[in-house]
């Protein structure tokens, strides 16, 4: 088992080689002329971020719940953003903006939170995200 002091250092370590920067942004205003089938809404003004920082962004598989015709599971691709361990308030619908990363098809990407995951031996917080294919208020 991990010290408290061991821990904070594994999360200081894990900091340090996140390469990649992102915006956090809350999921936005209600605006009642637009509509976004994912969001339900558009954003009408993209608010301030709550966070604004280092991040790790990785492209993965997952898997819908439905089946086509084949029976072969829906394939999609989903990303992991990993940011410090102190970013706190991450919530479902909330934007991601990669502003920075080493992989260069990345950068400019928009994603939308799905969940949160943590635990408490956790070295980051990691995001669990889907591309955001709606419209983006500047």
């Amino acid at each position: 088992m991990l010290t408290a002091e061991e821990l904070a250092q594994c999360r200081e370590t894990h900091e340090e080689i996140m390469l990649d920067r992102v915006r956090l942004y809350r999921s936005g205003r209600v605006n009642e002329t637009a509509f976004d089938p994912l969001l339900g809404y558009e954003p009408s003004d993209r608010p301030e971020p709550y966070y604004d920082g280092k991040a790790v962004v990785q492209a993965r598989p997952i898997q819908a719940g439905n089946k086509v015709a084949t029976e072969q599971p829906v394939g999609l691709i989903g990303y992991a953003v990993k940011t410090p361990y102190t970013v706190m308030g991450v919530a479902p619908n909330d934007l991601v903006e990669v502003v920075e990363s080493q992989d260069p098809g990345n950068v400019g990407l928009w994603l939308v939170v799905q969940a949160d995951q943590t635990n408490t031996y956790a070295t980051a917080r990691r995001i669990l995200c889907t591309l955001y294919e709606g419209p983006v208020s500047s």
